[in-house]
């Protein structure tokens, strides 16, 4: 599958992971919103160009400066079943936050299921 490159704004490339006649599967890099923000086009809006699709949806979304596994769908209803299943928790998503500090009490909270690291600290 070939590499989609983004706009001149985003230094990585966004890269193909799975496609079908149903959906795309890519792996967005940092840096790019996924809608149209000022003046550079969201990355749906350049997907849809580069592959020539006349329809692409977001199934979730993923934050400007978040990188990671992004599902798009390549028609309406195919966007609702898979936004339903995500709904049912039929798919699951999972986050892992990297951080070369442990975070402050101000800024913010992590919850959930954390493994131990050495010393009995979550990781």
């Amino acid at each position: 599958m070939p590499d989609i490159l983004p706009n001149e704004a985003c230094s990585a490339d966004i890269t193909t992971v799975a496609e079908t006649d149903d959906f795309l599967l890519i792996n967005k890099p940092p840096g790019i919103s996924v809608h149209k923000d000022d003046q550079d086009a969201g990355l749906v809006m350049l997907l849809q160009s580069q592959l020539q699709l006349q329809e692409l949806y977001l199934v979730h979304r993923l934050d400007r400066m978040t990188s990671g596994l992004l599902l798009l769908a390549k028609r309406k209803a195919v966007a609702a079943e898979l936004g339903r299943q995500f709904a049912e928790r039929r798919m699951v998503k999972f986050y892992m936050a990297l951080s070369q500090a442990k975070p402050k009490k101000k800024q913010g909270l992590i919850s959930g299921d954390m493994l131990k690291a050495r010393r009995g600290a979550g990781s």
